[in-house]
Parts: C-alpha cells; structure tokens; sequence
C-alpha cells in the first residue's frame, strides 16, 4: 500500500528558484504480513536544460531532507531513503551521467571514499507520442510540451485532438475549463503552424472543438502576443504546472510574470489619451 503525501517547503538553493523547483512526496509503503510501515521520500525535479552537475545537486538537496528529517523525527534509528527523480524535457537529448561517482577521474572512482549516489532521469526527448502514458491530464501536457520544443509534431497534434476532445466530455471540476487552457498553452507555446495544423487534427478527430480552437486563437491575435502570454500562464498555474515548465515552454519565469501582471494591471487603470483628431469648428 502507498500513501503519498506532498511535503511543504523546498530545498532549492535560493539562486536557483526562479528557474528550478523540487517537489518532495511523503510515501508509506506498507509490505504485506507484520512487517512495519517504512517511509519513503520522492524528490521530483523538472529539468528544461541538461545540467552536468544534476547528480552533485541532488546529493546536497537529500542530505537537507534527511537534516530536516532528523529534527522532525529525533526518536527514529535510521533515515528516510530518497528516491531523486529528474523529469526532463528540452531540445537536446540529456547525456550527463546520473550517478556521482563519474563525476570524478576515472582512477579514483572504484576508491571507498567516493561517494556512491544515483538519481532516476526521465527524458522525455527519448519518448514517442505514443508512448506517453498516465492520467488523461498528464498525458495532455507531456504532448503539450513536446509540441512546444517541436518533437514529433504530427504525431503530438493528433493525439492531443483526440485526447482534448476527451477531455470536453468530463465534466468541469473546480470551475476551471481545462480544455481552453490547454488549448491556450498549445497554441501560445507551439511554433507558428500551430492553428492551421491543429485544426487540421481537430476537424479530423474533434470536429465538436473546432469552434472553441478559433475562438481562442482569435483571441491571442486580439490581445496581442504579451497578454496572450499572461492568459496561458495563468492557465497553466491554475492546472497546477510548476514554474520550470511554464518557463521551459514561455521562456517568462516568476518574477517576470509578476512584473509583467502589474504593468498590465496599472494599463488597465491609467485613462486612455484623447483624440489627436482635431475637432471641427
């Protein structure tokens, strides 16, 4: 039996917040028979760039887990394990070693000393549109940002279709319509093709979205690049996506998009200047 829990807080180094983010999940594992519950934590980083020194990074995120745990839990005899998951998505295929040892010279590795630490790397680059698997959601997005780093384009736009046009017929949850979000992030982070081919796909698949697909893409052309931008970001935080992957995929992180949201707020309030057209006596 598995029980996930999120843990609030991170463990990112400061200088790196506005590009990276970790999520820890809490897991009880639970082994069949009398055998005692063990806990487990799930470090879950997002990469959009390959980072040689990922391994070394994690290590050092880990020993303040098990820091934090040692203060949380002082009457426990032994760690927490951390399992180190790197989700990866960019432009170029990851080709950094994802166990520490390698990171020092060759003749010293096999040497007692040398730490031994490896973390998971999922490399979304390596995987086809038709193998992504997972909840209906889930798979939306992973399509969604191979579309937007343009991998296997065809393939990602007809099975986004078909899936979208799934997703129209669950009903809303929390008020949010997911499927204009998702259509709003595809078509604001895809390349330039991205309406005429994608309603293409939908004519085929989801004839019903066609409607909404104009709806939306006339809507980014109305407002303008910039606010188009806002309205997928906010999208996409409402989804629940995390700040490295709408940066990956909008190239705007945090700090901007704050600065971005109150230039676009202090516009709405300023008044609009008159008329340069003179009037007529």
């Amino acid at each position: 039996m598995v029980l996930p829990a999120q843990t609030p807080g991170t463990f990112v180094d400061q200088e790196l917040r506005g590009s990276v983010s970790d999520l820890l999940f809490e897991v009880r594992l639970a082994a069949g028979g009398e055998a005692e519950p063990q806990w487990l934590y799930v470090l879950f980083e997002h990469q959009s760039r390959p980072d040689r020194w990922m391994a070394l990074r994690l290590l050092r995120y880990c020993c303040r887990i098990w820091e934090a745990g040692r203060r949380s839990y002082p009457d426990e005899e032994f760690l927490r394990p951390v399992l180190p998951l790197v989700f990866y998505q960019g432009r170029h295929r990851w080709r950094y070693a994802e166990e520490l040892a390698e990171s020092f010279p060759p003749a010293l590795r096999g040497e007692p000393w040398v730490p031994r630490f490896r973390h998971l790397l999922f490399d979304q680059t390596r995987v086809a549109p038709e193998a992504v698997a997972g909840a209906l959601r889930g798979r939306l997005l992973q399509l969604a940002m191979m579309h937007a780093f343009e991998q296997a384009l065809r393939d990602a736009r007809e099975r986004m279709a078909a899936l979208l046009a799934e997703l129209q017929r669950e009903p809303v949850r929390g008020g949010v319509d997911y499927v204009k979000a998702f259509m709003e992030y595809i078509m604001e982070t895809g390349p330039a093709d991205t309406l005429p081919a994608l309603d293409e796909q939908m004519r085929r698949r989801a004839p019903g979205l066609r409607g909404e697909l104009m709806t939306c893409g006339e809507m980014l052309r109305r407002e303008g690049r910039r606010e188009g931008r806002l309205e997928t970001i906010e999208g996409l935080l409402r989804e629940g996506v995390g700040w490295p992957v709408i940066q990956s995929a909008t190239g705007i992180d945090e700090q901007t998009y704050r600065g971005m949201k109150g230039e676009s707020a202090q516009g709405a309030k300023e008044p609009r200047p008159a008329s340069s057209v003179p009037e007529r006596a």
